[in-house]
Formats: C-alpha cells, structure tokens, sequence
C-alpha cells in the first residue's frame, strides 16, 4: 500500500512533533533522513518554510525526494526517533502506520518508520514507469532459508566489509541484512550480463541460491539503486569468492570433523555410556528432524539437518564397526541417550539448552573435549535415530 508523505508527517508529528511548527518539524524530519552531515551540504535547508508547510497539503515532495535520492539514511531517522519516542508515542505509530509496513512489530517502530520514509522519498523521485523492481526490505526475524547464507558471508557485510551482518547478544540478537538479488531482474533486463560476461565467465542461475547474497541494509540499498555494470560483476565476483571459500572450509572441516566423530566414538568404548541401563527398552523410531524441531527454532533445526545430511550415514557406520568387533553396543549407548535427553526435556529445558547439555554430557561422560562439533554430530546423529526429541502428533 503506497503511502503519502502528507499522511506519514502527520503522524510522526503527532508522536513527537509537540511544542514545533509543522513546517518545522517537517524541515527536521527530511534534515535527519539525510546522510549529509553537514547542513551546508543537506538539501533540506536549501528551502523555505513555506514549501514544508505546503507538503502538509498535499504538494509533491518530488523536487527535494530527487536531491536526496541515494543520499538518504534511514539509520540516521530511526536514531532521531528513537531517542524521542516515548511508549504511547511508539504505540501511536504501530497502531497509525503498520498498515503500511508489514514488517513493523512494536520492537522496530522506529526502523520501520525510517523504511516507509526511505521508501516515499524514492517513490517521489522516480516516476513509475522508470520502476522495474521492489526493493527487498530488512528482515525482522532470522528465517530458514537465510541460515546457509549467513553462514556463507560470515559476520560482517562481504560489501562494505564494516557493518555486522547480525546486532545483539545471546538471546536478543537480530538480523541486520537484506536478501539481496546478485544480479537483480531489472539488471538483465538491460543486458548487463553481456557486460559481466566479458568480466567473469560465471553468472549465477536467477532465482537459485547461489544468485542471492546477504547485505547490510545500506549497501544493499545503495547496490539496487545504481546497479551498474561494474556495480554487478563486483557483486558476482565477490559471490563468487564466498562460495569458493564455503566450499573449501566446508572440505576441511568435514575431513577434520570425520576424524574428531571417530575419536568421539572410540572414546565411548569403556565408558559409562556402555555400561547396562535400567532404562526401557529402546524404542527406534525414526522421524524427520523438522518435526523434533519447535517451530520458529529456525537456526536449530537447520543446523541439525546439515549434520544429520552430512554425517548420519558415517556415524552409522562407525557404530557398526565398533559393534562387530565387540568394543560397543548400540542399543545400549542409544538407551543411556534417551534417557538422559528425556529427563532434560521433562524439566521444560528450551531444546537450544537441552542439545548444548547434551554436547557437556557427552564429554563429561567419555572425557572427550577436542571437538565440540564432532559433539554436536553424534547429539544431531540421536535426534535422528532415536527420539532425543519427540516428533510432533
């Protein structure tokens, strides 16, 4: 839903515009949404207080949308209201304005506010006919399929190289990147891919994986809008890069965590692991690991599915070699498992804490402590096999 900037003033006015002229505020409100620092060089006091009164009216903001055109920052906006937001303020936007913005919550309205803004200066600056393309928008929550690209790009924006790609801490911690098309559609529409060709000898497929990256919100905002020929094949070669670098750790580390799971494995025999449970009979049943996972456990679940895709089929088969030559018996460390995971799971412990105790249980148990993912391995390799967590009904 579009929304006019003479509705959207208005509200930011009535949360926080109290004691200031209209026009004012308004001049305060573009000023703040300028990524120039210096006010000689901000746009927005180049004009008198009449044309801000006049975009009260109804008048277009399109003159001055135009200046600021790719010399917005929105993170400079949140800020600004943020610091002057109170809770009925904060209230008063989410209930005014998050009819416009599906991704505002009552945690991001200052965010939000700053997107919709960001989002009609462009609109009034380019006509739309010129408009081939809606811009992704920041994501308020991690998402399923973003885990293996997060993983790709590392912790900082592979652009910039300086914003983080993820803000906060342990348990508050949120995204901070937009999906952003490598070469978006708008871009090969204009035969810019003769242009990278000739650069590079790759392209990724459009709309596969390998054609989308992770990028702090400025940089991809700033890319889509100037979407250069040169702008594109950096991106693809920068791409490109991650890919074969995730390919390469990806080797390293499962030949090093192979060897890590084997000398997991070894170190169970002669534990207390092995030894006989009163426990009842073990009772295999196996169900996907998406159904064991709580919903919304997005980084949990998928984490679980990539060991369990990668190393299930190894594990099985180490267990069975040890099991033949009469070093170990599956049923039972499969049995001390489960019991010991249903106990965590039955005081009410977040499955997050109950695989992380699982993982200390392990090497507390077999005094293995070189590898806490070949830990991991064998915890994702139970949640698989033997009930660890319970399928839903």
């Amino acid at each position: 839903m579009d929304m006019p900037f003479a509705t959207f003033i208005k509200s930011i006015y009535k949360a926080i515009g109290e004691g200031m002229s209209r026009a004012q505020f308004t001049q305060n409100a573009f000023a703040a949404m300028s990524a120039y620092e210096d006010a000689e060089q901000n746009p927005a006091y180049d004009y008198e207080m009449r044309t801000f009164r006049n975009y009260w009216g109804g008048s277009s903001i399109r003159v001055l949308a135009s200046r600021m055109l790719h010399h917005t920052s929105p993170e400079r906006f949140a800020d600004y209201l943020e610091h002057r937001l109170t809770d009925s303020s904060r209230r008063l936007l989410f209930d005014e304005l998050s009819p416009y913005c599906d991704r505002m919550s009552n945690e991001n309205v200052a965010e939000s506010c700053a997107w919709l803004f960001d989002r009609i200066i462009e609109a009034a600056a380019i006509p739309s006919k010129e408009k081939a393309f809606e811009y992704p928008c920041e994501n308020p929550a991690f998402l399923p399929e973003d885990v293996a690209l997060l993983q790709e790009a590392g912790s900082l924006c592979p652009r910039c190289g300086k914003e983080p790609l993820v803000k906060g801490r342990g348990r508050k911690v949120t995204p901070n990147y937009v999906k952003t098309p490598v070469i978006p559609p708008h871009a090969r529409s204009r035969n810019i891919l003769d242009g990278i060709k000739r650069v590079t000898s790759w392209v990724p497929e459009e709309g596969s994986r390998d054609d989308y990256i992770l990028l702090c919100p400025s940089c991809s905002r700033e890319y889509l809008r100037n979407c250069s020929t040169s702008d594109v094949s950096n991106l693809v070669s920068i791409k490109r890069s991650l890919i074969e670098a995730e390919n390469s750790r990806w080797l390293a580390n499962q030949h090093d965590l192979q060897e890590g799971i084997v000398e997991l494995l070894f170190s169970l025999v002669g534990s207390n692991l092995d030894e006989a449970s009163s426990s009842e009979e073990l009772r295999i049943e196996a169900h996907a690991v998406r159904d064991k996972i709580q919903r919304g456990n997005a980084f949990l679940r998928n984490t679980t599915e990539s060991y369990v895709t990668s190393y299930y089929g190894f594990i099985r088969e180490e267990f069975r070699n040890l099991e033949k030559a009469g070093l170990l018996h599956w049923e039972t460390v499969a049995g001390q498992f489960k019991s010991y995971s249903q106990t965590l799971e039955d005081s009410g412990m977040p499955q997050n804490d109950v695989v992380d105790a699982l993982c200390d249980w392990i090497a507390l148990k077999t005094g293995y402590n070189d590898s806490r993912f070949a830990c991991y391995a064998l915890v994702a390799f139970f949640i698989q096999d033997c009930e660890v967590f319970h399928a839903a009904s």
